[in-house]
């Protein structure tokens, strides 16, 4: 009986300390289930990922279904495995590899520590509109699980016309209009996110209007508004840049100061206006100059038939620039409206001319018709009687 009671207080003990000895298999990290009898590297992994995949035990049975155990290895471990929570073998600050989240040096390279997480997440933006030949900026923004950017991640970029760029930041410019899906596909180690947008592509009609010692004229005559930041003024090989967001509205025109641009033209025609990557945009354009006939001197207006419209260049220099820029594809001529004038009133004479020719020729036909009627012809013997 004496043994009997030390034996009792030895159990009672005991069963508490072997109860928070056993090990959770719905919460044990991968080093902890090692400890198992018949459990290794491989078959931890195995009951990981399987409660990843299908949730947690609901019994120590259900072990079972995980490829690689079977009932020799479960009559193994089934006295040292529970479901329930807590258990004394998984540290509190423990975490399960769903939430755990370890720092690896990026595959992009640069030698630095980012955070690595099982979903990253890629945003580009909406959808915009660009002009043909500017250089416009496409940005990704790279974050991980909990939104730490991932600034050494890799972005392709796709454009939807054949051509790609690598970078999370890149300039980029079309050169012809359209309408494309850019898409941007970004990795991390051997996590990926991909996000698109589209780009409608458009001739910018935005033009220089006017050039004075005082200041340059750029109007735009689009009906869309232009973001001309980081676009170059230039003129006698001197050079402005335009800050960004610089922004020309619709249908509106702006007056750009010589005395804030440190530029002074030598003649309008010195001036040019540059897209960011240097290609030409637009030049000074020299009015043309319309010369209608309109009235005559007694002020009455000439009929649409009389009216006689000219198009008259100012200069040789501005027919010169306006056929290099491809505006016409024919030469424009300087006329003189009194050679004009004489053109349009020959054409009546001569049909008056040509009218009264033909009067006078009908009238002398007629006439020798007439006069070979009159005569008769006489035989000998009528003549001799």
């Amino acid at each position: 009986m004496r043994f009997l009671i030390p034996l009792v207080a030895v159990i009672v003990f005991t069963l508490p300390a072997f109860a928070s000895s056993l090990i959770n298999i719905n919460s044990a990290d991968h080093a902890t289930l090692t400890t198992l009898n018949g459990i290794g590297d491989a078959k931890a992994t195995a009951i990981i990922e399987y409660r990843e995949s299908h949730g947690p035990f609901a019994t120590i049975e259900d072990i079972m279904n995980v490829s690689g155990i079977g009932t020799v290895t479960f009559n193994n471990i089934k006295n040292f495995i529970t479901v329930n929570e807590p258990t004394s073998h998984t540290p509190p600050e423990t975490q399960t590899s769903e939430d755990n989240q370890a720092s690896e040096v990026s595959p992009s390279g640069g030698g630095g520590f980012v955070v690595d997480s099982k979903n990253i997440s890629l945003d580009v933006g909406g959808k915009r509109t660009a002009f043909v030949g500017a250089d416009s900026v496409f940005e990704a923004d790279v974050t991980g699980l909990v939104g730490e950017p991932l600034d050494t991640a890799r972005v392709v970029w796709t454009f939807g016309n054949g051509d790609r760029r690598e970078g999370q930041k890149v300039l980029y410019h079309f050169a012809y209009p359209g309408t494309y899906v850019v898409v941007a596909d970004a990795s991390s180690g051997k996590y990926s996110a991909s996000d698109r947008f589209i780009v409608k592509v458009v001739p910018a009609q935005l033009h220089i209007s006017d050039v004075t010692t005082e200041y340059v004229i750029l109007a735009n005559e689009g009906d869309i508004e232009i973001d001309i930041g980081g676009w170059i003024l230039f003129s006698d090989g001197g050079t402005f840049i335009f800050p960004q967001k610089t922004i020309i509205l619709a249908n509106e025109e702006v007056f750009v100061a010589n005395a804030r641009t440190g530029l002074a033209p030598s003649s309008p025609h010195a001036v040019s206006l540059l897209y960011p990557n240097g290609a030409f945009a637009t030049s000074y354009q020299s009015p043309l100059i319309v010369a209608r006939r309109a009235t005559s001197e007694s002020g009455s207006s000439l009929s649409s038939g009389q009216q006689n419209v000219n198009v008259l260049s100012s200069n040789e220099e501005t027919r010169n620039t306006i056929a290099q820029q491809g505006l016409i594809t024919a030469p424009i001529l300087a006329v003189d409206p009194q050679t004009t004038m004489d053109r349009d009133i020959l054409p009546p004479i001569l049909g008056w001319v040509l009218v009264l020719l033909a009067v006078v020729g009908i009238a002398v036909i007629g006439v020798l018709f007439v006069r070979k009627g009159e005569y008769r012809e006489y035989s000998i013997e009528e003549v001799q009687e």
